[in-house]
């Protein structure tokens, strides 16, 4: 994804073609617009939850990334774990057939202790993911989801 978002930037048109992308449908565009239709071209509709959460995850960490000073690929990467991870959690929760209706300040106060856990494991890891494969960082993100799901699932259910 970023390398094809790098050959739009470089006007590099032959490499996108193997992403199936028609550069004109690009032209004009950048930064987070530019991004987001590249993620629409390359992944195609969202056809289950968790391809939501991946792309708002993938959103997020680029509109952090472009709102905050130069971070390492470390802080980058971790950023998006953190987020897809959070955001599978969100799935996961709000899919639970046990799920009762819960005080919105009581979420409020869910979604802070879940992104504190889910945050201090990503920074544990951080700098071993740089050098993780794409699918060992996505299995982490998952792994890290369903621990979240398992230790605070049980407060967004009604007795």
């Amino acid at each position: 994804m970023l390398d094809a978002l790098q050959s739009v930037q470089a006007g590099e048109v032959p490499h996108l073609t193997e992403y199936g992308v028609n550069f004109s449908g690009l032209n004009g565009l950048s930064g987070l617009e530019l991004f987001s239709e590249l993620m629409r071209l390359i992944l195609g509709p969202a056809a289950h939850p968790d391809d939501v959460a991946l792309r708002q995850a993938l959103m997020a960490t680029m509109r952090t990334s472009a709102s905050e000073p130069a971070g390492s690929l470390a802080d980058t990467i971790g950023r998006f774990v953190s987020e897809l991870a959070w955001r599978t959690t969100v799935v996961q929760l709000t899919a639970s057939p046990r799920r009762g209706s819960v005080v919105k300040a009581s979420l409020i106060r869910l979604e802070e202790r879940v992104r504190m856990y889910i945050g201090g494991k990503v920074r544990q890891v951080t700098n071993q993911l740089v050098n993780a494969t794409p699918q060992t960082v996505a299995d982490f993100a998952s792994s890290l989801a369903a621990k979240a799901c398992r230790l605070f699932g049980k407060e967004t259910e009604t007795p």
